[in-house]
């Protein structure tokens, strides 16, 4: 029994030896976990003060409802073949963890969004070395448009962890000569195409990873095709889907052709400023990128240069030819410009230390003077990085408290909620026709809603929705029962001539219910929404 007592003693003594010597080797990876829960934790805190989302993010849920419920995926009944399903198909999964649509959607878009800064951890470690890769994680998790756009049921964070982890598998199968590790990239980055259109972009650099580690991987004559085989296969997919369905690849090559506009000497400077200076939410972070790859140049570092250089510039480029510019956009960039600034910290340290300690030792008896410039050296970089993390946070609450208090008031915000509500309890199963459609639509569920202005490109139901002249004769003729109307700015008399009504019309709509709300800044003293018998 003693002998026993002693043999557990000794192995538990042995686990303890063995946790504590992992800890001291691997207690970075800790704090890359830290990281990420902290960037979880800022991101469901801004999450909560949102009362309203952005109409893309309605779309979402509306198709994520479709395919739990139907399927399908349509929305109003409606092939749908804009908005790429990797993010609804995302929220139908997490739906069942999270219990319900919604939830599902936040979910995917903080959790991901999160777990970005641990695969720019990755990225960093195998372009760099482990403390370019704990900087990348904590400049990725708290840089303003990046947690601006993962903050709300959106699709960046999914997108760009999808991205970045298929560019990390792909780098460390070549770098180690792993096959599986290679499979594994292509897949995700062929999830990553079936979340966004701008996953095509992964093939470049993905191919240029390849190519500038090839000498290591061991690739067979054959396998490129496969590779290029498996990214394309998710996208291929539903590119066949929509042509039998709906005979089109997607609705965006008609928004593209409607909406572009020549491309002016002016509009390239103004995309190229916002996109190269303007689009990480601070014009600091981006100059210390270019800063960063001037000092990447001179130290020689070709290859991780290269790719994150080329990474940055895909985004930028290619939606300089997209016919509107919006600075989330470049969300997927975050990491290659984080990775290239931690660096630039991590890297200028390294050369500055290494720099004070040969001359410490050529000159011992200033030892005592050279070890305090060493430990200011270190003081300066470690509280210049936190400035700059500090500062993206602070320009982060900068930029998202607006946001968010704008959505609010968004087409009526709260009363369209309200209106929804009202419509359920009061006349269930109402035909609706409704100015501001996804919101609405995603609360009058499951009630037939029709639209009533022009929106974006395959968001209306042809056939269903109406548009002037006669709107009060066509809702008749479609057996619409009820008009919501939500204000802006103008009032609800100014929206329904902005919509189309004629004077005559207005009069023939009887007001049955009134909801006035009031936000935080307001826009207006009121802003109204109001239900219309169409009788």
């Amino acid at each position: 029994m003693a002998k026993r007592k002693k043999a557990g003693k000794h192995r538990r003594d042995e686990d303890e030896k063995d946790f504590g010597a992992f800890l001291k080797k691997h207690w970075h990876i800790m704090l890359v976990i830290l990281i990420c829960v902290a960037a979880f934790l800022v991101r469901l805190h801004y999450l909560s003060l949102h009362s309203e989302y952005t109409t893309d993010s309605y779309y979402y849920m509306i198709l994520a409802r479709s395919l739990k419920e139907t399927f399908s995926y349509t929305e109003r009944g409606a092939i749908h073949t804009k908005y790429l399903p990797g993010y609804p198909l995302a929220t139908l999964f997490a739906s069942f963890l999270a219990g319900g649509i919604e939830n599902g959607a936040n979910l995917v878009a903080i959790l991901f969004g999160s777990l970005t800064a641990l695969v720019a951890y990755g990225l960093g470690l195998e372009l760099f070395g482990k403390w370019v890769g704990v900087c990348a994680a904590l400049l990725t998790a708290f840089i303003p448009t990046f947690l601006k756009w993962t903050c709300l049921p959106m699709t960046e964070g999914l997108f760009t962890f999808l991205f970045c982890a298929g560019l990390y598998f792909l780098l460390t199968g070549c770098k180690r000569g792993s096959f599986v590790r290679r499979i594994v990239g292509a897949v995700l980055g062929g999830f990553c195409f079936l979340t966004r259109w701008e996953g095509g972009l992964f093939l470049p650099v993905a191919l240029l990873v390849v190519i500038l580690y090839a000498r290591r991987a061991d690739i067979k004559k054959w396998e490129p095709l496969l590779l290029i085989g498996l990214f394309c296969l998710p996208i291929g997919i539903y590119v066949i889907r929509n042509l039998v369905l709906a005979g089109r690849v997607s609705s965006y090559f008609g928004e593209y052709k409607e909406y572009k506009q020549p491309l002016s000497l002016g509009i390239i400077m103004d995309k190229l400023k916002l996109y190269a200076i303007d689009s990480m939410g601070d014009p600091l972070l981006s100059f210390l990128f270019y800063g960063s790859c001037a000092w990447a140049f001179l130290r020689k570092r070709w290859k991780p240069l290269l790719i994150l250089v080329v990474w940055f510039g895909v985004f930028a480029g290619f939606h300089v030819l997209w016919h509107y510019p919006y600075e989330r956009f470049m969300a997927p960039a975050v990491p290659a410009l984080a990775v290239m600034v931690a660096f630039l910290f991590v890297d200028f340290l390294t050369v500055s230390w290494g720099f004070l300690k040969r001359r410490e030792r050529r000159r011992r008896k200033f030892s005592a003077v050279y070890t305090g410039a060493e430990m200011l050296v270190v003081i300066l970089i470690i509280a210049s990085l936190g400035f700059v993390v500090a500062r993206s946070i602070a320009r982060s609450d900068a930029i998202i408290t607006p946001h968010y208090k704008a959505l609010a008031d968004d087409h009526g915000g709260k009363g369209m909620r309200q209106a929804a509500e009202w419509l359920l309890y009061n006349a269930p199963g109402s035909v609706v026709g409704v100015d501001a459609g996804p919101l609405f639509a995603w609360e009058y569920h499951p009630g037939k809603v029709l639209y009533l202005r022009p929106v974006p490109w395959d968001l209306p139901v042809e056939g269903e929705d109406v548009s002037p002249p006669r709107l009060l004769s066509k809702l008749r003729e479609k057996d619409v029962d009820y008009l919501v109307i939500g204000q802006t700015e103008r009032g609800v008399q100014s929206e329904l001539l902005e919509i189309g009504f004629t004077p005559d019309e207005i009069k023939e709509l009887k007001m049955v219910k009134r909801f006035v709300n009031h936000y935080d800044p307001p826009a207006v003293p009121k802003l109204e929404t109001a239900i219309f018998s169409v009788g």
